[in-house]
């Protein structure tokens, strides 16, 4: 409102008074309301003195707005009731919020304006710059280190305390020094610490070595030998025929007569001579080998200089003795250890270490006994001293046969340790299951297949021992057709019933799996493409022909007398050896009658199983199947019924 001798007149333009008449003195923006008023961000209500509001009500306000005002009682000539942001004010001139000394308005907000060489580190906090301290003095500026007021009193004229003295300038200079330091000594060890990092170091030093002292060397002068000098005399040139030159030695006083030469200059005046840089870097190579090569120096200044060339060669010929020790003794710790490379072909590879590898090795080294021997490659994770001790606890050395056993340790399942075994070129791939527990030994072959599948053309045939027959399709679905499976928990239980029913049937199954004596062997041979698998007998009299591997892989044990070998399948045979039977032509025997055996009868049998197996169930099935009606069997374990 305009005021007219301390009254309130009329309400300016754009402004309306709560009652009609210029008495009432409250002028507000906006729509006229009766009792509270509400003000909208940067308007204002102005007050006549004595007069008392009925309460301002705030509304409508984006921005931060102090609390409600209850009732305001003007004491002035007029007040001014503002509905500014925080930290700022209305102004009466201009009518508009305004902010506050050090804050400026940004975007209807009055935010922190920081003083020069300073920077907002979070809302609302100024930080000074690298650089600049907050002066004592002069709290709201940054000001350089070195000019900055470190001592002040307070109003109460009491002494604050000595503030910090601020760093020199060169303390954060030493700081990065300290830490370019520490980055090179860092970055000289992990170069160092490798093999590679030591040759180069060695044969990097020594040629500076060389090539400084050289240099230095070749700027030492040398003139007539210490202990001799020489003795001239100026003479006519009519004379000069009966002039000589004399050497006299100080030690023994004997003279040496050369041709006279005319005008000899004195020694002071003769120019100084120096080393070629090549023979002062051979010089000091001979320094460095051969401390003995400073005997022939006679000046000491070359002396003194061969002295520390020396002790340096010493020094550097000690760390490369040490180098070659630590080669030496890392190179026999990794043939130790079972760290080195196989370079093998066509060899046996076994992966994994169990109770039944041994016994595998033994049947190797048997198997390998036709060929003059062989080489059996043991992986595995167990240590090689290990190993090679059980084998040298447990075979004879003629049980070798001639075959080399060579064991290494590693990880199966590690692709680098497969490469270092040679596994891509082996000519038979084993591998053992070494866990107790079925599904984590199963599971670690799968794995195994998988690393031996992402080797570059593998070659060799793969045998997967197999704990648990339900994990079977598995193996084949990942390994594919180079992959063979032995459930040999399943095989050995089936066994075990087979040879309790028969007695001595054991020594039947030693024999023909085992490799010593008859076992089985599968070729294709074309002689005998078209021939009826009946007429097998004659064709291999040093062979018991008992069935066919089809081109498929299928195996057929006893097929039909009239099948006909087709090109591409094998021929199952037992015999002595691989190399003591082939096919030869047929030969005319005489027929003779076929003896009647007897039939025995059937009787029932009573059958105690001690222990149990997690396929218990699998081997009732198995004796269900061949024993007579009526037969018991008695299980005896631990477990309760």
């Amino acid at each position: 409102c305009w005021l007219v001798s301390n009254t309130c007149g009329e309400c300016r333009e754009g402004y309306f008074g709560d009652e009609p008449g210029p008495s009432n003195g409250l002028c507000v923006a906006g729509t006229k309301k009766k009792g509270n008023f509400n003000l909208e961000n940067g308007q204002h209500l102005t007050l006549v003195p004595g007069k008392k509001t009925i309460g301002i009500k705030v509304s409508g306000v984006k921005q931060p707005t102090p609390p409600s005002i209850a009732e305001v009682e003007v004491q002035s000539n007029t007040a001014a009731i503002d509905l500014c942001p925080a930290n700022a004010h209305m102004s009466l001139e201009t009518n508009r919020c305004e902010c506050v000394e050090g804050y400026v308005m940004e975007h209807n907000a009055c935010i922190l304006q920081c003083p020069p060489n300073s920077s907002m580190s979070a809302p609302g906090r100024c930080q000074c710059d690298p650089g600049f301290v907050l002066d004592s003095l002069q709290t709201s500026c940054c000001v350089d280190m070195t000019e900055a007021t470190p001592v002040a009193e307070n109003k109460e004229g009491e002494e604050k305390e000595e503030a910090k003295p601020p760093p020199p300038p060169w303390f954060v200079k030493l700081d990065l020094r300290h830490f370019s330091m520490d980055r090179f000594l860092y970055t000289l060890d992990t170069f160092i610490s490798t093999k590679k990092g030591q040759t180069s170091m060695l044969v990097g030093f020594g040629l500076f070595l060389m090539v400084f002292c050289g240099l230095f060397y070749s700027l030492l002068p040398h003139g007539v030998p210490a202990g001799k000098h020489a003795t001239t005399t100026t003479v006519a040139a009519e004379d000069i025929a009966n002039v000589t030159l004399t050497v006299v030695n100080d030690s023994d006083a004997t003279n040496a007569t050369t041709t006279a030469v005319p005008d000899v200059p004195s020694p002071t005046d003769a120019p100084e001579q120096y080393t070629s840089l090549i023979e002062s870097i051979w010089a000091c190579w001979l320094f460095i080998a051969d401390p003995g090569a400073q005997g022939e120096l006679h000046e000491w200044n070359k002396r003194v200089f061969a002295f520390f060339v020396s002790v340096i060669g010493m020094v550097y010929f000690f760390v490369i003795m040490g180098f070659v020790v630590d080669s030496i003794r890392d190179k026999m710790e990794d043939l130790k250890k079972g760290r080195s490379n196989v370079i093998e072909k066509n060899h046996s590879l076994l992966l994994g270490w169990s109770d039944k590898s041994v016994s595998l090795v033994k049947q190797l080294c048997l198997a390998n006994e036709s060929e003059g021997g062989g080489v059996v490659v043991v992986l595995a994770e167990l240590e090689k001293e290990r190993i090679e001790a059980e084998l040298e606890s447990q075979m004879e050395p003629h049980e070798y046969h001639g075959t080399k056993v060579v064991v290494r340790s590693g990880s199966p399942l590690i692709t680098n340790d497969l490469k270092k075994v040679s596994a891509h070129t082996a000519r038979s791939i084993t591998i053992m299951a070494t866990s107790i527990d079925a599904d984590k030994s199963d599971a670690s072959c799968l794995r195994v297949i998988l690393s031996l599948r992402g080797l570059f053309k593998l070659q060799g045939h793969v045998v997967a021992e197999i704990r648990d027959i339900d994990n079977e399709p598995l193996v084949h679905l990942v390994g594919g057709s180079i992959v063979e499976t032995l459930v040999s928990h399943d095989i050995i239980g089936r066994l075990i019933l087979l040879s309790a029913r028969s007695p001595g049937l054991s020594r039947v199954y030693n024999s023909v799996l085992g490799f010593d004596g008859d076992e089985f062997y599968n070729k294709a041979w074309p002689e005998v493409v078209g021939v009826p698998f009946g007429e097998l007998i004659v064709r291999f009299p040093a062979a018991t022909p008992i069935g066919v591997k089809t081109v498929k892989g299928k195996i057929v044990i006893k097929p039909s007398m009239t099948y006909k070998i087709e090109d591409g399948d094998e021929i199952i045979v037992l015999a002595e050896d691989n190399d003591t039977y082939k096919p030869e032509p047929p030969t005319l025997v005489p027929p003779v009658p076929i003896p009647v055996i007897p039939a025995k009868d059937k009787i029932k049998e009573k059958i105690l199983v001690c222990g149990w197996r997690r396929d218990i169930q699998d081997m009732l099935v198995l004796l269900d199947s061949f024993l007579e009606r009526g037969s018991e069997v008695h299980l005896l374990n631990e477990l309760t019924v």
